[in-house]
């Protein structure tokens, strides 16, 4: 009886160990993410907060357009940039490290995807140099710095109402960034009068007070930011104008 306890207790330890994520690399916990055939779409609302947290830190100059879980492996995000991120069910990022075995996946075969995208470092608002905030101060008048990250040498600093600037190392002002940048593949602007007109009776019902700021189409969709005084609105659409889902 006592033999027969311990082999027991061996074959739940073994099958605990197989299920450990922490028994297996990054790239092998990414591949398995992504390769999933039951890889399933999931309500952004559903995330777990430290994906939201880690993402509203990093990468507040795009959006999560998709979200897709791999029950029991982890989660694979599609960003408004093309970036691919992926994190464990608990919610710990993956990082990739050996790029030749992961390039053979599927999904990073489309040419607006980019495997991973790169982090940034995070800069304090009061980090920030004086010349930034001048800036912001003379042309942005009572919007206040939220946040900011440092790429490459370039300054990414997000504002009120949702707007995100680029600086560069000195603090000189390069661009308004837009949430519909994309890595690889480009968003083709939209200008307001040129929206269909299904998507101009959905904003004027359903958003009254906000301001357009811009849109864009891709190959088979319509994204619209819109801004108020709590922030961006980015809505989602069909090419047809049918609304597919907003995103804050």
């Amino acid at each position: 009886m006592k033999k027969m306890l311990v082999m027991l207790s061996l074959a739940l330890l073994a099958a605990c160990n197989s299920n450990d994520q922490s028994a297996i690399t990054d790239d092998e916990l990414i591949m398995s993410i992504a390769g999933a055939d039951d890889l399933r779409a999931v309500d952004v609302a559903e995330l777990p907060v430290v994906i939201t947290d880690f993402t509203t830190e990093q990468f507040f100059d795009s959006f999560i357009e998709e979200a897709n879980l791999a029950v029991g492996r982890g989660y694979e995000l599609l960003l408004g940039s093309g970036d691919l991120l992926y994190f464990t069910t608990e919610g710990r990022p993956l990082f990739i490290r050996r790029w030749q075995e992961l390039s053979r996946l599927r999904v990073w075969n489309s040419p607006c995807v980019r495997p991973f995208a790169q982090l940034g470092q995070v800069v304090r608002p009061a980090q920030l140099p004086a010349t930034i905030g001048e800036y912001v101060g003379a042309n942005y008048p009572n919007y206040e710095i939220l946040r900011a990250k440092l790429i490459n040498g370039e300054y990414y600093v997000g504002i009120s109402r949702g707007i995100v600037l680029k600086f560069d190392s000195a603090g000189n002002f390069i661009e308004e960034v837009s949430p519909f940048q994309e890595t690889r593949c480009a968003c083709q602007p939209v200008n307001y009068d040129a929206l269909p007109a299904a998507v101009v009776e959905y904003l004027n019902a359903n958003f009254p007070e906000a301001d357009f700021a811009r849109a864009c189409a891709r190959e088979n969709r319509l994204l619209v930011l819109l801004t108020n005084e709590n922030g961006r609105i980015i809505l989602v659409f069909g090419r047809d104008g049918a609304f597919l889902f907003q995103r804050g």
